[in-house]
């Protein structure tokens, strides 16, 4: 009797630990999975970042450029109206 029982519980034993194994072999192949996919949008991401820097480059080019050619539009502007003043002060001489 002592023989059966110890049997019993060595193969309820053996079947609680395959269970076990079970569900640790499915948690590591979904852990896997979810690796996986998060390492694809990690990638996504990456791009993405390089792709906006780019263009951050491109804008911040774009926006020194524009600042020159303000700028040289404010000191042509200033030269026009000193020249405009001077013109006015030689006209009323005259």
């Amino acid at each position: 009797m002592y023989h059966l029982l110890f049997l019993g519980y060595r193969k309820r034993e053996r079947e609680d630990t395959s269970r076990d194994r079970d569900r640790v072999k499915n948690a590591l192949s979904l852990t896997g999975s979810e690796k996986s996919q998060l390492e694809k949008i990690r990638n996504e991401l990456n791009e993405q970042i390089e792709i906006m820097q780019r263009e951050n480059e491109k804008l911040q080019a774009a926006n020194t450029d524009l600042q020159r050619q303000r700028d040289q539009l404010e000191d042509e502007k200033d030269d026009i109206t000193k020249d405009k003043e001077r013109q006015i002060k030689e006209n009323d001489r005259w």
